[in-house]
């Protein structure tokens, strides 16, 4: 050390050498450590430096809540703008952030982050006490200390990337989490990254974001959540299986408490508030898939015709709005008309047999004990009937000579009448099932079968036909069932407004959960006579065929001898009638002459006007296609009647209105001017577009008004003549194929378009005897048209007047004789109203058949068949 004292300068200075102190052990320690750690500050900071160089460049840019892009799937909305539907990989409903209530952002804060409020994105404080618990509990899992943000981050990065990608468990991850998590809390608020937690977090049951789960379970709106309901969702977060409420009460119950503990610790709510919210009973609903319950089959429909237009990754993720043309009421309607028509088919059918026979009294009682765990009773608990539901029964017992049959349905005892089940004979499709109707159960059931049953009243009973014997043996009380089966034929119905295009109803099988196959549009089968107006408009249009046109019903045969093939077309019961009107052959859809309509026209010119009218799919070029021997599609057929329908102008039915993309861009627009759902605006739009937009004339307005004329026999006297009971100006068509593997019906008005098939998926086997267009799909579509044609909106239902066809100008009409074609005279019995082009009405009067000619041919129709 070196020291000095400052004298005058006459004196003289005087210096001391002080050796300098040797250093210890310690101080070069502390002069180690601190050059370490000034090294390690600058190396961290380098290193800290370099993985951010690294790493933020792989980031995706974020720079305000308007860059924030979430998954959102696509919605479907009905014809009056339901919801029926959505298709997303993410079932996410976005809300605005001041639609979210406070009190459930605290609760979400309260139980996941709690300091969420005074970290800068990560939370240090508790990345320290994770690492201690760790280092005292070391066989403990390490506890997570992600705050929000890191959570919000993550969900991002797998936006932006990919769920494998932003959840692996590597280094490198948890690196471009923490980065962007500070980057987030750079450029937003806490509050919007709390909205950006809400809106991302998954809670369970395919629901993404506060508002679908507040949707999915408690059927609600987020921001009418009580604070016992936002409790039960912001406990979802960290495990949402774990806490369900649907599916593990107990623990979200638990939960729930948690964090209204939690709240009332931050001060977010009193303590009072909690305990309240705590012990309030929930009222939660399982998920429910509105795609599977609505209108699945058309739906789906839609969702294809989206895929091939957009592609499945927008459809899935861009949040497209779609609003198609399905009215809920009538695809509702039609589906139940195929579930009465089918099960009425199945049993003319005949029995197929029990599901299972169980031999000895402890399987049966194990069935039992099984079932009743299935329907979800308790020990002591009672099943309530649900009458539009069947269930499994056990036979306990067949008494009374075979008249009734004792039955156990989930220990619920009853009885089986044989009136309920006596169609249940041997299917056997070449005989009439109600000439071979059961007469004993013993003759179909055996003790410790297992049968399918819905439950009945006595009076239902009572409205079977029942010998005085059975009557004797119905018991006076107790619960009642009747035999059913599930029936394997299908049916398909498609419905249309041919005013607007709109497809109002489709239903493409009897039960969609179990066949996705939609048969209205992706079976292609034979049409049978359903085919024929295609037929006779062209020969209308091409050889000015009328009413009264004469047409040989004979036998034809037709040889190929270069392929060696004979065709000897026959008329169903192989009758021949001789000659007869084209107005007799339509209504009565009688084959050979409709084959020798085709011959006179010309296939290529028969196939010309079936692509006109609608049909797309690939015709044979034979005339057995004028009978029907070519497949094609209820939805084809569909557009052939609407076409029809509308005076012979061509409009495409379509399932979908609008497609509106998530700002609101219109991406395309098939909407009518008449649609009530649009704005004034629209509107105009629409009716200025449908303006310009040139008029496919597929037919010429008169020959369409006069196919339809002919078309209204079918109904009013022809083979469709059950749907006269609807008491509308209907004009229709059936159709049968060989053998009865496919039964067709069509009936239409100016405002209303629909048609019906039945028959097996595969041709396998037919429909039964006497199994036609008239008697197996024609009931469907009435039972169906008559809930259409009535307004329910009042207090007592009224029937919807449809319009009739009014005559284009040129065209009159004519009184003639029913078998002659001919104008009829004052005494013709048989008297009937035709129309005719102006010009080609018949002017030659029938003969009068109350005088003989010994000069006319059979006079008296004695060579006419019966």
């Amino acid at each position: 050390m070196l020291s000095a004292s400052f004298m005058d300068k006459n004196r003289v200075f005087k210096f001391r050498i002080v050796s300098p102190q040797p250093r210890t052990r310690f101080g070069r320690f502390l002069r180690l450590v601190a050059l370490i750690a000034v090294v390690g500050v600058f190396l961290g900071s380098a290193s800290i430096l370099a993985i951010y160089l690294k790493y933020a460049p792989t980031l995706p840019s974020f720079d305000s809540i308007d860059d924030y892009q979430p998954i959102v799937g696509t919605r479907i909305y009905s014809a009056d703008n339901q919801l029926i539907g959505e298709f997303a990989l993410e079932r996410r409903v976005p809300v605005s952030m001041n639609r979210i209530p406070v009190l459930l952002a605290k609760a979400f804060v309260a139980a996941e982050d709690q300091r969420f409020y005074y970290h800068g994105g990560l939370d240090y404080i508790g990345i320290t006490q994770a690492i201690i618990d760790k280092i005292i509990h070391p066989a403990s899992k390490l506890r997570g200390a992600s705050t929000i943000t890191q959570q919000v981050a993550k969900s991002l990065l797998a936006t932006h990337e990919s769920y494998e990608s932003a959840t692996a468990r590597s280094f490198t991850r948890k690196i471009r989490e923490a980065i962007f998590a500070r980057r987030l809390e750079g450029v937003l608020s806490k509050d919007q990254i709390l909205y950006l937690y809400m809106t991302q977090i998954f809670l369970g049951h395919k629901a993404y974001g506060v508002q679908a789960a507040a949707e999915h379970y408690f059927r609600k709106n987020v921001w009418d959540l009580n604070l016992a309901e936002m409790a039960t969702i912001a406990g979802l977060g960290q495990r949402p299986s774990d806490y369900s409420p649907v599916s593990n009460k107990e623990a979200a119950r638990e939960r729930r408490g948690y964090v209204l503990r939690r709240m009332a610790e931050e001060g977010f709510i009193s303590d009072a508030k909690a305990k309240a919210a705590s012990q309030v009973d929930l009222k939660v609903y399982p998920r429910e898939e509105l795609y599977l319950k609505v209108a699945p089959y058309f739906t789906e429909q839609v969702r294809r015709e989206l895929v091939e237009r957009y592609g499945e990754k927008a459809i899935l993720e861009q949040g497209l709005n779609v609003y198609t043309a399905v009215n809920i009421e009538y695809n509702y309607y039609g589906q139940q008309a195929i579930f009465r028509g089918l099960r009425a088919l199945d049993k003319r059918q005949g029995y197929r047999g029990s599901l299972a026979r169980l031999k000895t009294e402890a399987l049966r009682e194990k069935f039992i004990r099984k079932y009743r765990d299935y329907l979800g009773l308790s020990k002591n608990e009672t099943l309530i009937f649900n009458a539009q539901k069947n269930y499994v029964a056990l036979v306990r017992d067949i008494s009374n000579n075979g008249f009734i049959a004792t039955v156990d349905v989930a220990g619920n005892i009853g009885s089986l009448p044989l009136a309920t089940m006596r169609w249940a004979r041997k299917p056997n499709p070449i005989i009439r099932w109600d000439t071979h109707q059961v007469m004993n159960i013993n003759d179909v059931l055996k003790v410790g079968d297992l049968i399918v049953v819905h439950k009945v009243s006595r009076n239902n009973v009572l409205q079977y036909d029942m010998t005085p014997a059975m009557l004797a043996a119905l018991p006076a009380a107790g619960n009642f069932f009747a035999l059913e089966q599930e029936p394997i034929a299908q049916a398909s119905l498609m419905a249309v407004d041919p005013r607007t295009g709109y497809v109002s109803t489709q239903i493409g099988g009897y039960n969609f959960e179990k066949s996705t196959f939609n048969r209205a549009v992706q079976a292609c089968r034979e049409p049978g006579s359903s085919f024929k107006p295609i037929v006779y408009s062209a020969a209308i249009d091409k050889l000015d065929y009328t009413a009264s046109t004469i047409i040989e019903d004979k036998p034809i045969i037709f040889d190929d001898p270069d392929n060696a093939v004979r065709w000897k077309p026959g008329n169903a019961g192989q009758e021949f009638l001789g000659e007869i009107t084209l107005r007799t052959a339509l209504k009565d859809s009688i084959n050979l002459p409709a084959i020798r309509v085709a011959e006179a026209v010309g296939i290529e010119d028969i196939i010309k006007n079936a692509r006109r009218l609608g049909i797309t799919t690939p015709l044979k070029r034979e005339l057995g296609t004028a009978i029907g021997s070519s497949c094609t599609t209820l939805y084809d057929l569909i557009n052939v009647y609407t076409t029809l329908s509308q005076y012979g102008r061509r409009r495409d039915v379509i399932f979908i209105r609008r497609v509106v993309d998530r700002y609101g861009n219109i991406l395309e627009d098939q909407s009518a001017p008449t649609d009530s759902t649009l704005d004034l605006v629209s509107r105009l739009d629409r009716s200025y577009t449908e303006l310009v937009a040139p008029k496919r004339q597929a037919l010429d307005p008169q020959t369409d008004f006069l196919t339809v004329s002919l078309l209204k026999n079918v109904i009013s006297e022809g083979t469709g003549i059950g749907a006269s009971k609807l008491g509308q100006p209907l004009a229709g068509k059936t159709g049968t194929t060989n053998e009865s593997y496919d039964a067709w019906f069509f009936a239409f008005s100016r405002n209303f378009v629909s048609g019906v098939w039945v028959g097996h998926d595969k041709k396998e086997r037919p429909l039964g005897v006497n199994e036609q267009g008239g008697k197996t799909a024609l009931p469907i579509l009435v039972d169906f048209a008559g809930k259409v044609f009535k307004d329910y909106t009042v207090k007592q239902p009224t029937k919807i007047e449809q319009p009739d066809f009014s005559p284009p100008s040129g065209v009159v009409q004519a009184t003639i004789d029913a078998e002659t074609g001919l104008l009829a005279r004052p005494n013709t019995i048989r008297r009937v109203r035709a129309w005719y082009r102006q010009g080609s009405e018949p002017t030659e009067q029938a003969p009068d058949k109350t005088k003989f000619n010994p000069d006319q041919d059979d006079p008296y129709r004695i060579d006419t068949p019966l």
